[in-house]
């Protein structure tokens, strides 16, 4: 049987040297703006964390501007669009022909009234993926079943569209619909949401968290500067031998406040 080392051996110290100088070119390559970026775009710090190690964080649905998915859609992805609006693809001035050669054409996009004014309907929506149409606010804010293609699976019944979109834009469901848009996007766009009180909170629990990520990144950067251990026999806090990076975590709450009221 082999005997051990008491001490280890210079190739492991070279290894262990080597691990840390890398440690501390990766955190040290971790500026004050790539922090931000990384709890702007997660809640909390442990999502905050997982982003630092490499694992993506949770990204804009590349089909959100697609009406198959609304029905599914997180809030949050809903406010978005109820903000930006659909999305239109003026290069399509016409669709596909149907088995009656009739199909889809960009002059429904524009209401004409009875004295001769024209409206843009920007509440209509055409998918090229299914070629059928839907009405943006009643698909997105519809509350419980809507009778209607267009606030459901969508419309492609080109013959007669002109006829359903006039009797679907004077509807007491569609107005409410779109009032419902309306007092959104503005409400958005003015920062008064109904849950801004909420908004405001996560806000400051973003602050709390990224200004205790540059300190616990500080506490990284000084131990893998000077290739010292970071774990003890135990990871406890305020017991003995529980390494030195709780044992700095300790020292700094004794001075800082945002530490102190963590720890606590």
């Amino acid at each position: 049987m082999a005997p051990t080392r008491k001490y280890p051996s210079g190739y492991l110290k070279r290894q262990r040297k080597r691990r840390h100088i890398d440690n501390e070119k990766l955190v040290d390559d971790l500026g004050h703006d790539e922090i931000n970026d990384i709890l702007e775009e997660n809640d909390n710090y442990e999502d905050a964390l997982n982003a630092f190690i490499g694992q993506s964080s949770e990204s804009i649905p590349s089909n959100i501007y697609d009406p198959q998915i609304w029905d599914s859609l997180d809030p949050k992805w809903i406010d978005l669009l109820a903000e930006k609006g659909p999305i239109r693809d003026l290069s399509i001035e016409k669709g596909a022909k149907d088995q009656f050669n009739r199909r889809f054409n960009a002059a429904f996009y524009t209401r004409y009234l009875s004295n001769g004014e024209k409206h843009d309907r920007d509440w209509l929506v055409y998918s090229k993926y299914i070629d059928k149409v839907f009405c943006f606010c009643c698909k997105l804010f519809k509350k419980g079943p809507l009778k209607g293609q267009l606030a459901n699976e969508g419309y492609k019944d080109w013959t007669h569209l002109s006829v359903r979109l006039k009797e679907h834009e004077i509807s007491s469901d569609h107005i409410s619909n779109i009032t419902t848009w309306i007092d959104l996007r503005l409400r958005l766009e003015k920062n008064e949401t109904i849950n801004k009180a909420v908004q405001d909170q996560i806000k400051k629990e973003k602050e709390h968290w990224r200004e205790l990520l540059r300190r616990l990144i500080s506490i990284v950067k000084y131990l893998a500067k000077y290739t010292l251990a970071f774990r003890g026999t135990n990871d406890t806090l305020y017991e003995e031998s529980n390494g030195n990076f709780m044992g700095l975590v300790q020292m700094m709450a004794e001075s800082d406040p945002l530490i102190k009221k963590h720890l606590q």
